[in-house]
This record gives C-alpha cells, sequence and structure tokens, in this order.
C-alpha cells in the first residue's frame, strides 16, 4: 500500500543551495568529475508544518530550495537537481523523475511524503528552473544524456525513470541512448509520439499542442499574487488550488515587479517541442525499447475538459505493439494535476513502488 498522503500535501524544510536550513543538518559529499557540489540533507520523510508553500520563495531566488541539491558540469552549462529521501544506500531504492515541457523540480513536491523510503532525484532540465541559463542544443537525446551524467554525479548506476509529459519522452530516450541506467519505466500522460498531421508547420504544431504555455512564458506579472492568480484561473486547476500547486507556482517566477515572469526559457521550449513532435530519436526509442514500464494516463486533457491527451484508441495501438508495457487511466485528473492531486500522487506513488520492487 502507498504511503498515505494528506489531502493538501507539503514538502519536508527546505535547504537553498549553497545554504544550510537550521532544522536540517547538511552533509556534504565528496563530489565527483564533473560535479560541481552535492550537498545532501537528510530526512525521514515526515510531513511538518515548516514547508515552503507556507514561506514562499523569493521570486528573484536562482538556486533549488530542497533538502539537498546536484550541480554537475555537462556540455552547455550547469545542470541543477533536488535530491530528495534518505541517504544513499545499497538497500535505498533510486527514482529519477522528469517534469514536463515548461515545468519545474517542483512539480514533483507533492511526492516527497508518498515516497519517503526511496531516494529521489529531481532535476531541472536544461532550460528549466535552476538550469534555465543552460545552452542548447536541446531536444530528447540531449536531455536523456544530460540525466545519464546526473545519474554518474549522484553515484547511482541504475534507476527507475519516471516522467511526466515530455519528461517521459525523454525517459524513453534515455532508455533507449543509456539502456543500462534504466530499470523500469513510468510514464505519466507522455512518452509515446502523438499523431502529427503531415504538412503542418512545426510553429503551428506548438501552437495547437502547447500554445498557452508558450504565450505564457512571453507575459509579465505585476507581483507574485498576480502570478498565483492567472494560474488559478487556468481551467485546469479549476478548483483544485492547493500548497503544493502555489509552491510550484511561485518557484516558477523571476525577475523584480511590476516585471516577473516564468524563469522557462522559451527557447528550450521551442526546441524540444519541434524534437519531440518531428524528431527521430522518439520514434526510434520507442521502436525499441526493451525496458518494462507502465504508461498513466489522465482522464482529462491540458484544459482540464475531455478529450484526453491520449485517447483509448491510441493506448491501444501502442500496447498492441509494445511488448512488457501495460496502461491504465487516472480517473477524475488531468494533464497537470495528475501530479497534484492527492489520490492521483497515491496511485502514482504505488505504481513507482511496484516498479522499485520488480
Amino acid at each position: 500500500m502507498p504511503t498515505p498522503v494528506s489531502a493538501d500535501p507539503v514538502r519536508t524544510p527546505v535547504t537553498l543551495a549553497g545554504t544550510s536550513d537550521r532544522s536540517t543538518p547538511d552533509v556534504m559529499e565528496p563530489t565527483r568529475p564533473g560535479v560541481v557540489a552535492v550537498r545532501t540533507a537528510h530526512h525521514d520523510g515526515a510531513m511538518t508544518a515548516d514547508h515552503p508553500a507556507d514561506r514562499p520563495a523569493d521570486p528573484a531566488a536562482s538556486g533549488l530550495t530542497a533538502p539537498g541539491s546536484l550541480a554537475v558540469d555537462v556540455p552547455g552549462g550547469r545542470l541543477h537537481a533536488a535530491v530528495w529521501g534518505p541517504p544513499a544506500a545499497p538497500d535505498v531504492p533510486t527514482v529519477l523523475l522528469l517534469h514536463g515541457i515548461t515545468g519545474s523540480y517542483m512539480a514533483w513536491n507533492g511526492f516527497v511524503g508518498a515516497l519517503p523510503d526511496v531516494r529521489l532525484i529531481v532535476p531541472d532540465l536544461r532550460g528549466r528552473g535552476a538550469s534555465a541559463a543552460m545552452a542548447g542544443p536541446y531536444g530528447m537525446a540531449r536531455h536523456a544524456d544530460d540525466m545519464a551524467a546526473l545519474l554518474d554525479a549522484a553515484g547511482v548506476g541504475q534507476a527507475v525513470v519516471v516522467g511526466h509529459s515530455m519528461g517521459a519522452f525523454v525517459a524513453l530516450v534515455m532508455a533507449r541512448r543509456h539502456p543500462e541506467r534504466v530499470s523500469r519505466l513510468v510514464l505519466i500522460d507522455g512518452g509515446f509520439p502523438l499523431p502529427v498531421p503531415e504538412g503542418v508547420p512545426v510553429e503551428a504544431l506548438l501552437q495547437a499542442v502547447i500554445g498557452p504555455a508558450i504565450d505564457r512564458l512571453k507575459m509579465t506579472f505585476p507581483s507574485r499574487e498576480a502570478y498565483r492568480d492567472f494560474w488559478r484561473a487556468h481551467p485546469a486547476l479549476a478548483g483544485g488550488w492547493s500548497r503544493v500547486v502555489e509552491a510550484y507556482v511561485d518557484y516558477d517566477l523571476v525577475g523584480e515587479p511590476p516585471a516577473l515572469r516564468s524563469r522557462v526559457n522559451a527557447e528550450a521550449v521551442n526546441g524540444d517541442g519541434a524534437d519531440s513532435l518531428t524528431g527521430a530519436d522518439l520514434p526510434d526509442a520507442v521502436m525499441h525499447r526493451t525496458r518494462p514500464g507502465v504508461l498513466l494516463a489522465a482522464e482529462f486533457g491540458m484544459l482540464g475538459a475531455p478529450p484526453p491527451l491520449y485517447p483509448q484508441e491510441l493506448i491501444d495501438t501502442w500496447l498492441a505493439s509494445s511488448e512488457g508495457l501495460t496502461a491504465r487511466r487516472i480517473a477524475g485528473v488531468n494533464h497537470y494535476t495528475i501530479l497534484f492531486d492527492p489520490r492521483a500522487i497515491e496511485e502514482i506513488a504505488a505504481e513507482i513502488r511496484a516498479a522499485v520492487s520488480a
């Protein structure tokens, strides 16, 4: 049985990258080649009242806010990741969590309490969050290679890889390019290519699939509350606002009032979007997938209503041609809330535990 998640799950006390939270001692691990710093703060997964959703992060902060962090130099810049969970040990499983195209590591902040016995490595992918300044090239293969380097830095040989949306595309390509690093896959409302009409320009495809998300990156906001209000009005979050969502939204905001903005790099989004829709790496990874996995699809789509991003007929097509893949739908959630809804978190955590135990 998965560890119960409260109706409004929260994270444990945090440590800003390079600093120490008074309530949680830090341990500096020996650095490996290419590793700028490894800072971990071990905790027991218990939920507390002292968490970043109650203490919103400084919108101008550029570092990660997590119990532990990794900073790894890779081609194009410095990749940042959070490390949550117990200390590394032979009997402690490691799971790599990969966020979506305009997300950040904070998309997973509701999972800490659900997986207290698992070491979670949670990157800000190239072009997002604390890794926003990283240069291209972008694309699924580049992200996959970044993740292999991140596991090297963490001293992890193999992990269960969990991806949401574009993060699931990255997970599949990682399993193709670095199969020895991936034990099993958990794909959350993503991973398998969506049908692409012939003759449609890439720009039009991107606008059709993630147009509102791209438009948001061009906007500025006079205050933190204005950005929260923008997200509260998102149809996918209607009735689903929580401290977990608020912490995710707050982390995305940078700059100074009255010109606050999303920290996501628009060039990275456009490059990754084009690659996921028309590039060769993802179809190749699907065709040659050797790692077992499960696809967890949301009942509703990106705007909180039917149709889902993955209709049943598309899932059935992939199942018919994919040995070692299972799939099921998580009811009552959409493409966004599948990572924020307490019941969905429990269901996904149960699948992750099953993958870890397999």
